[in-house]
């Protein structure tokens, strides 16, 4: 059998799949990125604020508009606001406006005054709480998750477009059991396939015979009425396993083409002795 490459059309598309991939990561990172440094320094200031007590006189009012709703039911709606002066260390200072629908016109009351930016509060702050903490430390671990996938998804693409299996001997095969497929989702009429199955052979000693499943979209699939009962893989360096794999299928016009390759997971479950 033939480990020359007559037509990359299928390894290309996957490969170029990959970089669109990319693209949407990274929109996603940033996204998560600005909003885990917006948590982490509002978490550095809230620990980090102290407050002075004093009080306050209503000098004005206004309205302020806010988008509410959900993504269908959008809509502006009108808040009242009031401004309040007020003296801290013999400094006379005005505070932004303030959403409250219930304090009128020369009303005096309590305030609390953030001492290093001047935010003004009606009531005393608390400490940052649970969620505050859980955010702060969530959202920057998902940026970080989406950053390394992006390095993992740009280094299998590259790999994919450099892949050469001449010279080598094939690193596994994988003998299907069954075949499922689905709807990529509502609005494609593409398909996934998930071939069920095991390998026979392994280059890693520890998969032989270990159950698994090789997932491809149809557009990197070359057309196919009937599956091989056994299919010829390629991890895309020699020796070193990967879950981006190299399929390869004489039954189906000599196709090369990429796949995802992943194992059960298999737990010792021995009982302790009596």
């Amino acid at each position: 059998m033939s480990n020359i490459i007559t037509d990359r059309t299928f390894i290309n598309r996957a490969a170029r799949g990959g970089i669109g991939l990319v693209v949407v990561l990274i929109l996603f990172a940033l996204g998560f990125g600005a909003l885990g440094y917006a948590n982490v320094t509002g978490l550095a200031k809230d620990v980090g604020a102290t407050y002075a007590a004093t009080t306050g006189d209503v000098i004005s009012e206004g309205t302020t508009k806010v988008r509410e709703g959900g993504r269908r039911s959008r809509h502006w709606v009108e808040y009242r606001t009031v401004t309040i002066e007020y003296d801290v260390a013999g400094l006379v200072r005005t505070s932004d406006s303030i959403r409250n629908e219930d304090l009128q016109i020369g009303d005096r009351i309590d305030i609390w005054v953030e001492t290093r930016d001047g935010d003004v509060f009606l009531e005393k702050p608390g400490a940052p709480g649970f969620w505050n903490w859980t955010w702060a430390i969530v959202v920057p671990l998902i940026a970080l998750g989406l950053l390394l996938s992006i390095v993992l998804t740009v280094r299998s693409s590259i790999r994919l477009k450099n892949f050469d299996p001449a010279g080598r001997e094939p690193d596994f095969v994988f003998a299907i059991d069954g075949v499922e497929a689905h709807q990529a989702s509502r609005r494609s009429k593409k398909r996934i396939f998930t071939l069920q199955g095991a390998t026979e052979t392994n280059s890693i000693a520890s998969r032989i015979g270990a159950t698994g499943k090789l997932v491809v979209g149809e557009k990197n699939l070359p057309p196919v009425a009937n599956f091989p009962a056994r299919l010829t893989g390629y991890y895309l360096t020699p020796g070193a396993e990967s879950t981006d794999v190299v399929l390869h299928t004489p039954e189906l016009g000599d196709s090369w083409w990429s796949a995802v390759l992943s194992f059960e997971l298999v737990l010792d479950q021995q009982k302790p002795a009596p």
